[in-house]
């Protein structure tokens, strides 16, 4: 008799044990501070290190667009192309059109 009451513990102690490591499995996935939380905010992080290095080599392209802006000779071709100013050694000719 001893035996079979023994195997009825073991099966409650079992299920009880079961039942325990499932509650603590489903607090540990949706929990507050779950995997489920823990798999967004990497998520986040994986997309602000994309927006990060996006970021940091359009400073770099910036950064070289300032100092070659602060160069007198891209000042002077700058000038030349969208202003249409001419260069000091240059000979500029106006030709008017005959209507």
């Amino acid at each position: 008799m001893k035996i079979v009451a023994r195997h009825n513990y073991d099966t409650f102690f079992l299920l009880v044990a079961c039942a325990i490591f499932f509650v603590f499995l489903i607090l540990t996935i949706n929990g507050e501070d779950g995997l489920l939380k823990l798999l967004k905010l990497k998520g986040m992080r994986n997309d602000l290190r994309f927006k990060n290095h996006a970021l940091m080599m359009e400073n770099l392209a910036l950064h070289q667009e300032q100092k070659s802006l602060k160069s007198l000779k891209t000042i002077e071709q700058t000038a030349h192309a969208t202003l249409g100013l001419a260069h000091p050694d240059e000979t500029v000719f106006v030709l008017k059109k005959d209507n």
